[in-house]
């Protein structure tokens, strides 16, 4: 519709899944996505995808009727990978939050780029902005440095790291938070 006038907000958006994965193993049958507004604090939106259904499971065969009169409500709406849930819940609840007269111009999530590349164009013309979550960003950085402390980095990159740098590293690693986190404070974006 031409001319369509859209509230623009910002969001915090979370997802998760039913099985921790800690990093890895990412094999869970449900997952979920929750979508908040940064002002009011109240869930927006909220939808889950499941790849299994007990009901079809224990009778080996999908909308099977229970007691032989009606089909029972399935579950199962979703065949792909575990890790592309969030993506594609958050891609769909994104698009339909115009039929609602409102953008989701900004999010705070984490630092999975996966979700942003798949939520930055969904509105025509209107880029949606990412801004990363400053607990994201002190877990991950903490992890970094531990990895680091304990000379276990990976990937191309991956150094050695001499055991004087990784004593010297282990003396200060509990105040690089705290700094982080006084920068972060100092250069607050405004999510408004």
């Amino acid at each position: 519709m031409k001319g369509q006038v859209y509230a623009s907000i910002t969001v915090c958006v979370d997802c998760g899944w039913s099985k921790r994965s800690y990093g890895h193993s990412y094999k869970s049958n449900c997952g979920f996505a929750v979508i908040i507004g940064v002002r009011t604090k109240k869930i927006i939106n909220a939808d889950t995808r499941c790849s299994t259904c007990s009901i079809c499971d224990k009778c080996d065969f999908e909308d099977v009727a229970v007691d032989g009169s009606q089909n029972h409500l399935c579950l199962k709406n979703w065949t792909g990978p575990a890790t592309a849930m969030e993506s594609d819940i958050l891609r769909k609840r994104f698009s339909q939050s115009r039929n609602h007269g409102i953008i989701y111009s900004k999010f705070i999530g984490d630092g999975d780029s996966s979700v942003h590349a798949t939520v930055q164009n969904v509105y025509p013309g209107i880029q949606v902005k990412k801004i990363e979550c400053k607990n994201h960003l002190y877990k991950n950085l903490t992890k970094k440095c531990m990895a680091l402390s304990l000379n276990k980095i990976t990937g191309k990159n991956a150094q050695n790291v001499s055991l004087q740098e990784r004593r010297e590293l282990n003396k200060h690693l509990h105040r690089i938070p705290i700094a982080i986190k006084m920068a972060v404070k100092h250069y607050m974006v405004d999510t408004r």
